[in-house]
């Protein structure tokens, strides 16, 4: 079983990769300042799309607070190339082939009622009405998603574990976490 983190929890750090295959830890990333970390489901989940598109949108709101974006995923360098390119282009994104740093975050599979509840029903039907579908799943459709901010210390100083498939952190909570991460 994986034990949630809180803030003022050190934060797991894990090598993954980017979509040339090089691989990187996560303490070099937020040794050069705080960051956001965006795990994803599935590269074809339709509300983790929106997400990473939403976050691609007000990506110069999120760095004029202070944070770096990277997505994290489950795939192959090949899917995250093609999936982050297209999707969130200005944004990294690194994964690994298995789900060793979202357990390490404390992420988990979701329950049916995560993975099916009237709020999933409801926002899949406006995104499908939108003409948003999703793609082809790669990596685990049953992991939940969840945003995380780690401070320049390694520190987690936000956590957000989603509720169901279709939640995830509005963009003023993040500018307001961040606010808060520059207040300390």
């Amino acid at each position: 079983m994986s034990v949630r983190l809180s803030t003022g929890d050190p934060a797991p750090d894990l090598t993954l990769f980017n979509g040339n295959g090089d691989t990187i830890s996560l303490s070099s990333q937020w040794e050069r300042g705080p960051v956001l970390l965006n795990f994803l489901r599935h590269f074809g989940c339709t509300f983790c799309r929106q997400a990473m598109a939403r976050l691609e949108d007000h990506r110069m709101d999120l760095k004029q607070a202070g944070l770096q974006i990277i997505n994290i995923a489950m795939g192959e360098p090949k899917h995250i190339k093609r999936y982050c390119g297209k999707l969130a282009p200005h944004l990294a994104c690194l994964g690994r082939t298995d789900d060793t740093v979202y357990r390490a975050y404390g992420l988990r599979e979701g329950t049916l009622q995560e993975l099916a509840s009237a709020n999933v029903a409801k926002n899949a039907l406006g995104e499908f009405l939108r003409g948003n579908v999703g793609g082809v799943p790669v990596g685990n459709m049953r992991m939940m998603p969840g945003t995380f901010i780690v401070n320049s210390d390694g520190i987690v100083t936000y956590a957000y574990y989603s509720q169901d498939i279709a939640d995830h952190p509005t963009i003023e909570n993040l500018l307001l976490a961040a606010k808060n991460l520059k207040e300390r």
